[in-house]
């Protein structure tokens, strides 16, 4: 496909990749959520995002089509809206598009932040960027200390803090480098100075909080007609809870979040117009800002935000997996199905293992998890996990998938009688050039480098299972960085879960024999 880009940054996506997002049943509620934060007629229910899901579930992908959708031209996505399965949804979006429009600004991590005037610098910065060549009259910090730099008469003043402050000499060694600095919007330059302006008794230069100047700059957007609201988009807004000053960025990040919901004092129908979606790997309650506040704290933090969840990693994989098996013989596929998955409990077992049942479709997903045979259930799962890895699942399955040397397309030159299913042996062929990328799991790969060749030598099935082990050891590391306690267990790389990667192939002795 030539669609497939390694990995979707959400900053940086360009054209029309985003259109080959395929719509699931998550991401339309969550759609069908922040389009009712734009429009809804009671204004409380007008609030900000907070979602929360795993590393590699295609929430960066999602998050595009999200921004797209919302700040696109209606006539360049109005041929995306007919994939929306929900058709309460595309007339909900048409609606809404075809009136107003979003002006997004994507941050993306801890950009360096390690206290709130950061976070005001970050995300002023963040604004400008978007704007480019639109001017609006709200000044960032920079603009006004540009200002008062090109006003001559501090000019002694200037010479004098660059001599004296060494670390400030180190970014810019006369005044011209000071303003070129500013220019670029270092954050560095901004604080030092202004920090020296401070101490010199000249007053703050600083004019606003961030939340009045967010507000500002979408009045100005507004006026001109460019756009009804503004968004913030903050993927991987998780490293942000984890620094010392992590209360305060959230109590900033709260009190913006306010503006989606709070009465414009020009038009009581609508509102301050500034929207937040912070995108995290946990939810509110589990960060450990939260878990510092007071009752009444956490109460307030909760009724600022409505949560939602994008945890849908193994079913999208499978789904994505499932499309794009090409089927030529459906009959003999179902009798193999039959025959080596249904009538062999051990391997039945696996898929009730590896299938959340609390999940809302956990049936469907069971029969697609049966319909990617001739693929192991368990290799099925062990995948997802390895596309989480690499970053964007479609491209590193669909190139599995592809692959005639250590593949799919190499599995399926078998006989059907010799081997019944594609065992974990394949993803780590496949996949070990990506993980020696990772210096993390040099451990790992130089174990395979000095005992692979040994371990074969005793036979196929010796490095079949001498290969899964070292699978298991690479995710059971991935899982503990962002994994929950049921996906650790499923890669741990125990006795028990190598004799189910093997269930239907090899049976439990001569597993045990092998290790």
């Amino acid at each position: 496909g030539k669609h497939f880009k390694s990995a979707f940054d959400v900053i940086s996506d360009r054209g029309e990749v985003w259109k080959t997002f395929i719509s699931n049943e998550r991401f339309e509620r969550n759609l069908s959520q922040i389009i009712t934060s734009f429009t809804s007629p009671s204004l409380d229910k007008r609030k900000s995002i907070w979602i929360q899901g795993t590393y590699g579930t295609g929430k960066s992908h999602s998050l595009s089509v999200i921004r797209h959708l919302l700040s696109d031209d209606f006539e360049t996505i109005a041929d995306y809206i007919p994939k929306l399965n929900r058709s309460q949804l595309r007339g909900s979006i048409a609606s809404f598009r075809k009136s107003k429009r979003v002006f997004p600004v994507v941050l993306k991590g801890v950009c360096a932040i390690t206290d709130v005037a950061d976070l005001t610098y970050t995300i002023q910065y963040q604004v400008a960027k978007a704007l480019g060549d639109i001017q609006v009259s709200t000044k960032t910090d920079f603009d006004s200390l540009l200002q008062v730099l090109k006003n001559e008469s501090l000019d002694s003043f200037f010479a004098g803090i660059i001599e004296k402050n060494v670390e400030l000499w180190s970014y810019a060694a006369n005044k011209g480098q000071l303003i070129r600095a500013l220019e670029n919007y270092d954050i560095s330059v901004l604080r030092l100075v202004s920090d020296e302006i401070k101490a010199a008794g000249l007053g703050s230069f600083r004019t606003h909080n961030i939340v009045d100047w967010l507000a500002e700059v979408r009045r100005e957007l507004k006026r001109q007609g460019i756009a009804d609201y503004l968004l913030i988009i903050w993927d991987e807004f998780t490293t942000l809870l984890d620094i010392p000053a992590r209360r305060s960025i959230l109590n900033v990040m709260q009190d913006i979040a306010e503006l989606s919901y709070s009465e414009a004092e020009d038009d009581p129908s609508d509102t301050l117009g500034v929207h937040l979606i912070l995108v995290t790997h946990k939810h509110l309650e589990a960060t450990e800002t939260y878990k510092e506040l007071k009752e009444d704290e956490r109460n307030m933090a909760q009724a600022r935000f409505t949560e939602l969840d994008y945890g849908m990693q193994p079913t999208t994989t499978f789904h994505i997996l499932s499309g794009a098996l090409d089927r030529k013989q459906p009959k003999l596929l179902d009798e193999l199905i039959q025959k080596n998955l249904m009538d062999v409990p051990s391997v039945r077992m696996i898929v009730d293992q590896i299938v959340d049942n609390d999940a809302v479709n956990a049936s469907e997903i069971k029969e697609k998890v049966k319909s990617l045979y001739p693929f192991h259930p368990y290799t099925s799962y062990l995948a997802t996990f390895v596309s989480r890895v690499i970053g964007e699942a479609e491209r590193s399955i669909f190139e599995f998938l592809n692959d005639e040397e250590k593949g799919f397309k190499k599995f399926i030159e078998t006989n059907i009688d010799e081997k019944k299913f594609l065992t974990a042996d394949y993803v780590w062929d496949f996949f070990q050039e990506t993980f020696e990328k990772n210096t993390a799991f040099g451990f790992i790969i130089n174990r395979f480098k000095l005992s692979g060749a040994a371990v074969a030598s005793q036979g196929e099935e010796y490095s079949s299972v001498f290969k899964t082990i070292l699978l298991l050891n690479i995710l059971y590391r991935v899982a503990t960085t962002d994994g929950d306690a049921s996906e650790k267990s499923m890669v741990n790389p125990s006795t028990k879960n190598i004799i189910a990667a093997f269930s239907g192939v090899l049976n439990e002795n001569e597993v045990l024999t092998i290790l």
